[in-house]
């Protein structure tokens, strides 16, 4: 999996523990100790403000009885990734974007429960912005993020900065990774290349060849179809319109007071434990989804 510098924000803002938060300051802007403290402020004051104390529990098992305390214990629980951050700005391999940080937390304070919890990264999208990769095409790099975009830390180059091959580049041989928006397709003459999910009616070696994830037709003539209706073949839950396959069949999604045994059944997105039933998707059912 690439980790690029705007990867690793997505990956740090989606846990939302201020891991963007790397102990020094950009050239504007907040520190990023500071940005360390309001972010996992912030995640403490939906789950209180979201979450009944069942919700809680689910996520944070055995939960603190305040915002502050919650926010106090998560700060530290990321303390060794925060120094660990802090070590590769000052070693100028990133490069904390403080200028950002601060609309990064409006828009995450002012999310809805739903946003936060289940589109958060959607609902901010200037969070992944955040870092920057400084090391540059041919530097020596430990991992992806350190680069710049549209580059990763290629191990076959004895972990130096190189580009991401792009679209009709050979993909074979590191990882069958691509730049951004690209996929590795199913080889069709000579070798992998990397190039854009195809359409209906193009041929296909994979499901990831296809835009629909739904490849099919004979082993020597696949190609790539739109995804299944209810009661259509399938193999796996993707190639479904509803996203769910049981017994290699299409099946609706269950609806609301019908029983249930995963929150993936249900059209709402909610099986309740306490009923084993499908339930509306209320703030405070959205806090113990899967």
């Amino acid at each position: 999996m690439i980790i690029s510098a705007r990867a690793l924000g997505s990956m740090l803002t989606l846990a939302l523990i201020g891991s963007i938060a790397a102990g020094g300051c950009g050239s504007e802007g907040i520190s990023l100790e500071w940005f360390h403290a309001e972010s996992v402020a912030i995640e403490c004051g939906h789950f209180y403000a979201c979450c009944d104390e069942e919700g809680l529990r689910s996520r944070l098992s055995d939960p603190p009885e305040t915002p502050e305390a919650c926010a106090e214990e998560r700060h530290s629980m990321y303390e060794q990734l925060f120094d660990r951050m802090r070590t590769e700005i000052a070693e100028g391999k990133l490069v904390f974007r403080g200028d950002l940080a601060m609309y990064c937390l409006n828009e995450l304070r002012e999310a809805s429960c739903a946003d936060f919890f289940l589109r958060r990264l959607q609902s901010a999208p200037i969070c992944v912005q955040l870092f920057e990769g400084q090391v540059p095409l041919g530097g020596a790099c430990t991992v992806d993020y350190h680069c710049g975009e549209g580059a990763h830390c290629a191990e076959e180059l004895d972990h130096r900065c190189a580009l991401l091959p792009g679209d009709g580049e050979p993909c074979y041989g590191i990882g069958e990774r691509c730049d951004v928006g690209l996929v590795c397709l199913s080889p069709f003459g000579d070798v992998p290349r990397c190039g854009k999910q195809r359409l209906p009616g193009a041929p296909c070696g994979s499901f990831g060849d296809c835009e629909s994830q739904h490849c099919a037709g004979p082993e020597d003539a696949r190609t790539c179809a739109p995804p299944q209706v209810v009661g259509g073949p399938c193999n796996a839950y993707f190639e479904c319109a509803s996203g769910r396959c049981e017994m290699g069949v299409c099946k609706a999604r269950t609806a609301d007071g019908k029983p249930c045994t995963a929150d993936v059944l249900c059209a709402s997105g909610y099986c309740d434990r306490e009923t084993n039933t499908c339930a509306p998707l209320t703030d405070a059912a959205i806090c113990k989804r899967d």
